[in-house]
């Protein structure tokens, strides 16, 4: 029975296993699709955060530029106005780290004031008068690192300055920084230059990538997510089939416990009944409790009956009454209460109320009969 038991348990495990191995073979493709259009709709938004961040900064420097007030100071070319002016422009923009009126000519680099004019903020002073310049990521880390915007100031369509606006870029790093991703990768470049990032470097080895350039600018907002499920998710599939198939155990272990118990006890019930029966001291009752022992204990008993009558008939034959033979007959056909009619082998199943066949019945009267002739 423990192997019935074992065998059952070792299969209801297997297809539980089976049954969730497949469902996570099937989902885990999905899942790496799912994470990373996760992932890059989280990009999509931090990158139309930056483009809308700059929008409004660009667009705020395009009407200083057209004021006619800052458009006449710079025409003038008086430096200390310019500088008066540039003052007053820093009240108006926000993040503002130092704002820069140029005219046409040499321009020499600054250290005195932070963040520093450098050759890159210079070099982008002078392209300005030609064209207006993406706004970008000037000076070395630190302080002096600025984003700059440089606009040209135009009059009768000659470019006669340039404004040159230093602005505090960590609103791009908080931008990043707020995405709100743990497990994957992603950062805010500028060439080689990255200028915020979050999650997981390590991803960028062997990781999936993705990008999204922002608008109006030369940055772009790179992501990686893992080529492959994570050691957490895996756990959490392996958690939610292996707890249902440590279940399946313990309910078919307790099954068997309490079934070997009551197999045991009703198992007793019929050895106490055949000991019994074969000293002919039947008790009252032998109490089973499942249904298949109930039919051995009333096959049992009729046996009983069958073996009494037939004793009771020998014993009035051996004493010599003529009329024993008819009297044991009638007294054991009474005993069964059935048709005297019959077989002993008709007897015996109707008897037995058909729960043991006919070939049984005839094996058990040959044997009634072999115990009168040797009496």
């Amino acid at each position: 029975m423990g192997r019935i038991f074992a065998f059952c348990s070792a299969a209801a495990v297997l297809m539980i296993l089976l049954a969730g191995g497949g469902v996570y073979w099937l989902s885990m493709a999905e899942m790496q699709k799912t994470r990373q259009d996760a992932t890059a709709t989280v990009a999509r938004g931090a990158a139309l955060g930056i483009t809308a961040q700059t929008a409004l900064l660009t667009t705020s420097i395009n009407k200083i530029v057209r004021d006619p007030a800052v458009i006449a100071v710079v025409a003038g070319g008086d430096p200390k106005k310019m500088k008066k002016t540039a003052v007053k422009i820093e009240n108006y923009l926000p993040d503002v780290l130092k704002v820069r009126l140029f005219l046409p000519g040499k321009i020499s680099p600054d250290d005195n004031v932070v963040p520093h004019l450098g050759f890159a903020d210079i070099e982008l002073v002078q392209k300005t008068f030609k064209n207006n310049q993406k706004p970008v990521i000037q000076g070395k880390t630190g302080p002096n690192r600025h984003m700059a915007i440089a606009r040209r100031i135009v009059k009768d369509g000659q470019a006669i300055g340039v404004l040159l606006v230093s602005l505090d870029y960590q609103f791009l790093t908080k931008t990043i920084r707020n995405a709100g991703i743990e497990n994957d990768y992603m950062e805010l470049q500028q060439d080689r230059l990255v200028m915020g990032s979050i999650g997981n470097s390590e991803i960028k080895k062997n990781g999936k990538k993705g990008e999204f350039k922002i608008i109006g600018t030369n940055w772009i907002i790179r992501f990686w997510t893992p080529a492959s499920v994570s050691l957490g998710d895996i756990t959490l599939f392996f958690s939610t089939i292996i707890i249902p198939a440590l279940l399946a155990c313990l309910a078919f272990f307790i099954g068997y416990r309490r079934y070997a118990e009551i197999f045991r006890l009703d198992q007793s019930s019929i050895q106490e009944l055949i000991k019994d029966l074969m000293s002919g001291q039947m008790q009252g009752s032998y109490p089973v409790v499942l249904n298949e022992m109930r039919a051995i204990v009333a096959t049992a008993i009729q046996l009983k009956r069958v073996l009494e009558g037939g004793e009771y008939s020998m014993d009035i034959e051996k004493e010599g009454d003529l009329g024993g033979d008819r009297l044991g007959h009638d007294s054991f056909f009474s005993e069964l209460d059935v048709d005297e009619g019959l077989s002993i082998d008709q007897i015996f199943a109707e008897t037995t109320e058909g729960k043991t066949g006919g070939e049984e019945a005839s094996n058990l009267s040959t044997g009634i009969e072999v115990s009168e002739d040797k009496l």
